[in-house]
């Protein structure tokens, strides 16, 4: 019996690892760009004894459609690569999800033609409604730093 619970806990433990970010967030603001607004919708679900979350942000005063973003907490490294059919140009995307002590993490490497173009970690916590992202690394040389917070 003893080990059956051992092996449950196991099997189980990157679910429970994982923080419950879900909900509607109508109001989020960054720390870098005082004058943008947008909404953030969360969403998660169990795939294959991983939480997997999609994030759905939408512009409040820019007319543009809803961007739509799905990260899978495996802890293994997604790659997707895309040549452009007219340059001949190659972006590669690393992405690299995972959970702990209640915040997502979120880890990112872009390159184009083997050349690094940003690398961005993002932390993401949820305190009462209140729903914060903390952005640092490098995009096109230059440091990046920024909290969005969300409720």
């Amino acid at each position: 019996m003893r080990s059956c619970l051992l092996l449950l806990a196991l099997v189980t433990f990157p679910v429970f690892a994982c923080p419950n970010l879900a909900g509607v967030y109508t109001s989020c603001r960054s720390s870098t760009d005082t004058g943008s607004l947008s909404q953030l919708v969360i969403e998660q679900k169990i795939v294959n004894k991983y939480v997997q979350y999609t994030f759905t942000t939408q512009e409040v005063k820019v007319d543009s459609n809803p961007r739509v973003e799905k990260y899978t907490a495996d802890g293994k490294m997604k790659i997707v690569a895309d040549t452009d059919p007219d340059t001949g140009i190659m972006m590669k995307t690393e992405t690299l999800t995972n959970c702990q002590d209640d915040f997502l993490n979120i880890k990112m490497n872009a390159t184009v033609d083997s050349e690094s173009l940003a690398n961005i970690t993002i932390k993401t916590f949820k305190e009462g409604n209140r729903l914060t992202q903390i952005f640092s690394g490098v995009s096109m040389g230059n440091p990046v730093t920024d909290t969005i917070v969300c409720e």
